[in-house]
């Protein structure tokens, strides 16, 4: 990280049961010893717009475009194991939302559109819904791995209430992001 910049993120946090449930499945997983680097429980989260670099400076209008959000809470349904982009190409290993998708693009493409507004990059592809579990770091053992995802098709890992959106600020260490928060704004 820059020193006269933070590392910014706009997400949902997950609720301690269901990150409980996520890291059971997340332990299942690791077992086949796949080359992924699975994310810590206290750091999952919806991503909904990776700011990047910010000034400090900018922080006070993201917050106050986060507070023009005029849509109501909501509750998602967490459950099944993915790979993006494909299983060909392993770069994420996700949960999937398997109910409120559609309420969680819509809010997600606010948050684009009042972000774009202030001057921040457009994102290059559209919103998928979906909450990383690891990232992939090599090719060994995949077919393990692939096999345990099988296995667990169509199971839910739980409910999602989301009623409040949280600006992060993310610390890249050496062992791990570091993640802060900085503001949260309500839902109706």
């Amino acid at each position: 990280m820059n020193g006269d910049t933070a590392r910014l993120f706009i997400a949902v946090k997950v609720s301690a049961e269901l990150a409980q449930s996520l890291d059971a499945v997340i332990r299942k997983l690791a077992v086949t010893e796949a080359e992924v680097k699975w994310v810590k429980t206290k750091n999952l989260h919806l991503t909904l717009k990776f700011l990047g670099e910010v000034d400090p400076a900018e922080i006070p209008a993201i917050i106050a475009a986060m507070q023009t959000v005029k849509i109501e809470k909501f509750i998602l349904e967490v459950g099944s194991i993915g790979v993006l982009p494909d299983f060909h190409r392993p770069r994420v290993i996700y949960a999937d939302i398997s109910q409120g998708s559609e309420k969680l693009i819509k809010l997600a493409n606010f948050i684009e559109k009042v972000t774009v507004s202030l001057g921040f990059d457009p994102e290059k592809r559209p919103f998928i819904p979906h909450l990383t579990l690891g990232r992939f770091k090599g090719h060994k053992r995949l077919d393990k791995l692939f096999e345990k995802i099988d296995g667990i098709k169509g199971v839910i890992f739980g409910k999602l209430s989301v009623s409040g959106i949280y600006l992060i600020k993310s610390e890249l260490r050496p062992e791990g992001p570091q993640y802060t928060e900085l503001a949260s704004v309500p839902l109706q």
